[in-house]
This record gives structure tokens, C-alpha cells and sequence, in this order.
């Protein structure tokens, strides 16, 4: 045998040690990278939604839920189905100082169904007024 100084290359119970640290070391780099890469699967999700919730904001700022009672709409990707339901009865709109204004108003619940892919995301619900212009007193006669 020649001396442990003029010894050249790795033991095998060495090279054993060092793979084993590499493996390790390699698992727990992949299981960060992919926690990693689910987390951010679920945070660009997560902005979808919000995303979504904003844009059916504004979709219902533009609505008139008293000439619409459902509708299917799609909407970033999701799937939108609302139905609204008359809550208090149509009554007559008064203006500020207490006379009769030109629309009749409702209030409705709105019952908001989200799914994507034909998976139900989530369901809500807001109230929204609704409202009929029945006459027009700003009409000067003459």
C-alpha cells in the first residue's frame, strides 16, 4: 500500500458522502423552486380576482338593474352569472327638497355566481338600485 500522503482521488465511502450531500442539497433546492413557482401561481390568481372584482364594479356602475334582471357574461377568462331579485317595491323617487323627481327606483339583491373552467370560483352578494325614468319635469312648457 502506499502512503495516506501520495493517496490520489476520493474513498468510495467519500464519494458516498459527497453525492449524498449533493442529492440533498439538490431536493431542497427543487422543493424551494417549486413552492416558489406555486406560490406565484397563486398570488397571479389571487390578482385575477381582484382584477375581476373591479372590472364587475364598474359593470354594474353602468347597469340599469331594473331593466336587466340575469345575465351570462364572460369576464377576464371567468365565467359571470348574476340574477337580481326586487328586495323593497318600486316606488317614486322624490328629489332633494321632497317632490317627485323624474324616476321610479327599486333596490335588488344581486346574487353573483363566478366559475372558470366549469369550476365555481365564488359566489357574492351586493344590492344595487335600480331605476325608470317615468317622466320628464324639466321640460319648460311653451
Amino acid at each position: 500500500m502506499s502512503p495516506r500522503g501520495h493517496q490520489q482521488g476520493f474513498s468510495l465511502l467519500e464519494a458516498i458522502v459527497a453525492m449524498t450531500i449533493m442529492a440533498t442539497s439538490g431536493l431542497a433546492l427543487f422543493s424551494w423552486f417549486s413552492q416558489s413557482y406555486e406560490g406565484f401561481i397563486r398570488l397571479e390568481e389571487v390578482q385575477a380576482r381582484h382584477q375581476l372584482m373591479d372590472d364587475l364594479d364598474a359593470y354594474f356602475a353602468t347597469l340599469n338593474i331594473q331593466q336587466e334582471q340575469s345575465q351570462r357574461i364572460q369576464v377576464n377568462g371567468f365565467d359571470v352569472v348574476w340574477t337580481s331579485k326586487l328586495v323593497e317595491p318600486v316606488q317614486q323617487g322624490r328629489s332633494s327638497v321632497g317632490g317627485l323627481s323624474n324616476f321610479e327606483l327599486g333596490l335588488y339583491d344581486v346574487n353573483i355566481e363566478i366559475s372558470r373552467d366549469q369550476r365555481l370560483i365564488g359566489e357574492y352578494q351586493t344590492r344595487l338600485a335600480g331605476y325608470r325614468q317615468v317622466r320628464n319635469l324639466n321640460v319648460n312648457p311653451g
